[in-house]
């Protein structure tokens, strides 16, 4: 292809909007494709026109404004909600893309933003009114307020405290400070309050005149406390801080006039923390990983309340998955928590701590799985609530929803048994619906212990021998169950594999099954290890080295196992089933992803940089020619999911962070140009794009005349073409 054609569409497959993708000539002819219609599936679960705002992180509330700002770290949008209406309003470009974590901090005097992007250490100052990102500066944290001036001040590593004005630019330091952690402004006293996050005996609160910048006096974190303190807040002649001691979590409640403290330990850790009508609130339960609490069900955050003045615990409230932030609207005495693990926004009344009502905020797609009786599609919506969304590809409406559980990590859809069975990674269990209903007709349990970190459980069906397995990496195991629920769970350990408790991220553990020979395989990303079990006993048959497997970041769904070829592809390898040996090798791409046995075709992946975006080839089925390629829009954080309907002609690609499904029609199966194949080719000149949008490619023969062919098989002479 002419290097300025070949720019041309690369241009043109990175403009497009989010969301929709475009066809490209593949290096051999192909026939043209219609573009793909999309399908907002985002919009149609929430009643939403704003952005999909995934893996929400902390909730600030303007309470002059009324308004409530969110962040995400699966977004470059902040989420703006109407705190009055309990609706969201809008969205605001923070400028800033990627998988980052960012966090807010409200001015509540100006009602600016700040936002600090941990992964850089950089602080942006954001106008919600205008939208106007300025450019950032590098510093340690989130700003603290001094309303009264109209100042920023930041915790620098050792020593210091830098001073801000409201526009970033620097004013002046406190030095000396010892290990400057958390900050307190309390401009009515004229106050800061500095966490000296180091051990005791420094371990403290240091306090200083804002005016002066002198310092007045150190609070001692009280007997019994042996860690480093974590979060500040102060109230009514009393500080709080809460930290982890060598044996327990806790928080400290520090009286101002004698200095004198008292130590509470708390079995989880907490997180901010606030007072409201002589209450004190924290969130606890969910910390650094996903932990469930032994009484709640899945990983949940716990407002833990307190009285305010003697520290008593007084109550504790279940939030939802992986709650962690939270913000009150002293005004009408509400609380805004966030739930990261599910993208919607809590809301409490807390004279009552009565739960008013939630804000869905996300979806996400990460299984497309296509109805057998009428090319309906089931979508699975982990991070985007833990539900299952059943959709009207043809109509591009949402027809129902189902709610596996918490955390569905995979669906498979089973057409003989009329069933779809969703795997829920916090309930360590299996939903069964009914397909012609979608009718919940039952659970199987796995007998083991729930998961409760990123080391995403995945699952796979064996329908001959309607067998279950599902893969816990987490524990290191593998479990398999009869499809129907009856009889006991049988689990293994997985053979050289160590879990790590505190997860480590998805694709760990990958899995797949022949059902021909009736073996599962399960690949260990890290060690490179297959291993081959037997479907029935679960017993290891065998085990290899794929020692030329290099992904760093493997994506999901690395296994496909085509029975009737008799191979397995572990990513971009060909394996033999039987014993595990590396027979082979993809043509390109990184993971199969579809087979149409009966049209000849299979489906390869690859994720092209720079650009960053996915390609689907399509190759004849003994990979010795491309069919033809798609370049789908640039991945932000997730690969998308594909989903296949071949007997309606029909690629799905659902992409994970935008919530939105793209349709592509497949058509008929394309010629391959003769040249390819035809030993008198000597070397093929350029794919040529004519006023008919046909590709024809020229080659040059053995007489070295340039010729085309064209997508039907057929050699042009040049003046023909």
């Amino acid at each position: 292809m002419f290097p300025s054609f070949r720019r041309w569409l690369f241009r043109v497959s990175l403009l497009v909007i989010p969301g929709t993708s475009v066809a490209l000539p593949a290096h051999a002819a192909s026939t043209p494709t219609h573009g793909p219609t999309s399908i907002p599936v985002h919009s149609l679960a929430t009643g939403s026109s704003y952005a999909d705002i995934v893996k929400i992180t902390n909730i600030v509330v303007d309470q002059k404004r009324r308004r409530a700002y969110f962040a995400a770290s699966l977004s470059r949008y902040l989420g703006v909600v109407d705190i009055d209406s309990l609706r969201m309003i809008g969205t605001i470009d923070c400028g800033v893309d990627g998988f980052v974590s960012r966090h807010l901090a409200l001015n509540p005097g100006t009602g600016i933003l700040y936002m600090f992007v941990i992964e850089t250490s950089r602080l942006y100052r954001i106008d919600p009114v205008s939208g106007s990102v300025s450019a950032p500066i590098t510093v340690g944290g989130l700003p603290a307020f001094d309303t009264s001036a109209n100042r920023l001040y930041l915790s620098e590593s050792p020593d210091k405290v830098r001073i801000y004005d409201d526009l970033l630019n620097p004013v002046d330091l406190i030095s000396g400070v010892t290990a400057p952690g958390d900050l307190f402004v309390d401009s009515a006293q004229g106050k800061l309050y500095v966490v000296n996050a180091f051990q005791p005996p420094q371990a403290g609160v240091s306090v200083y005149s804002i005016a002066t910048k002198a310092f007045l006096r150190k609070y001692d974190m009280p007997a019994g406390f042996d860690g480093k303190p974590k979060h500040i807040h102060v109230a009514g002649g009393k500080i709080y801080v809460n930290g982890a001691t060598l044996s327990t979590y806790s928080v400290s409640v520090l009286d101002e006039t004698n200095g004198t403290g008292t130590l509470y330990s708390m079995s989880e850790n907490g997180q901010g923390l606030e007072t409201y009508g002589g209450k004190l609130y924290q969130m606890t339960g969910y910390p650094y990983y996903a932990g469930y609490l032994p009484a709640a069900d899945g990983s949940h955050g716990v407002l833990e309340v307190r009285d305010a003045l003697s520290g008593s615990k007084i109550t504790e409230i279940q939030t939802d998955l992986e709650s962690l932030y939270f913000d009150i609207d002293q005004t009408t005495g509400r609380l805004f928590y966030t739930a990261t693990g599910r993208s919607t926004i809590g809301v409490l009344r807390l004279s009552d701590d009565t739960l008013l009502g939630t804000i869905d905020v996300a979806t996400t797609i990460e299984d497309v799985l296509v109805h057998p009786a009428d090319g309906s599609l089931y979508l699975r919506n982990r991070l985007g609530g833990s539900t299952i969304y059943r959709v009207d590809p043809g109509a591009g409406t949402l027809t129902n929803t189902l709610n596996p559980g918490n955390w569905p990590t995979k669906i498979i859809l089973d057409a003989g048994r009329s069933r779809l069975y969703a795997l829920s990674h916090y309930e360590a269990k299996i939903s069964v619906y009914d397909l012609s209903t979608d009718a919940l007709v039952g659970t199987i349990p796995l007998g083991t212990q729930r998961a409760r970190t990123d080391a995403l459980s995945t699952m796979v069906m064996d329908r001959s021998l309607g067998k279950l397995y599902a893969v816990i990496p987490e524990l290191g195991t593998l479990t398999a169950v009869n499809a129907d629920g009856s009889g006991s769970p049988l689990t293994i350990t997985i053979d050289g594999f160590t879990p790590n408790p505190n997860g480590g991220g998805p694709g760990k553990l990958q899995i797949a099954v022949n059902e021909s020979l009736g073996r599962v395989f399960l690949f260990n990303t890290d060690a490179k290890r297959l291993n081959i079990y037997d479907g029935s006993t679960l017993a290891l048959l065998s085990y290899s080295t794929i020692s030329g497997y290099n992904l760093t970041a493997p994506p999901l769904d690395l296994l496909f196992s085509d029975d009737a070829g008799g191979r397995l592809f572990v990513g971009p390898h060909i394996v033999n089933p039987t014993t595990g040996a590396v027979t082979g090798s993809l043509p390109t791409g990184k993971k199969v992803i579809g087979l149409d046995p009966g049209a000849g075709r299979i489906y390869l992946w690859d994720i092209i940089t720079p650009g960053f975006f996915e390609r689907v080839y399509e190759y004849d089925l003994n990979l010795s020619g491309v069919l033809r390629q798609w370049d789908f829009s640039p991945v932000v954080s997730v690969y998308s999911a594909f989903g296949f309907d071949f007997a309606r002609g029909k690629m799905y690609v659902g992409y994970f962070d935008r919530g939105v499904l793209d349709v592509v029609d497949l058509g008929s199966a394309p010629c391959v140009c003769p040249c390819h194949a035809d030993p008198q080719c000597d070397s093929v000149v350029s794919d040529v794009l004519d006023v008919t949008n046909v590709v024809n490619v020229a080659f040059r023969g053995a007489d070295a005349a340039v010729k085309y062919c064209d997508p039907c098989a057929q050699i042009l002479s040049a003046a023909s073409h």
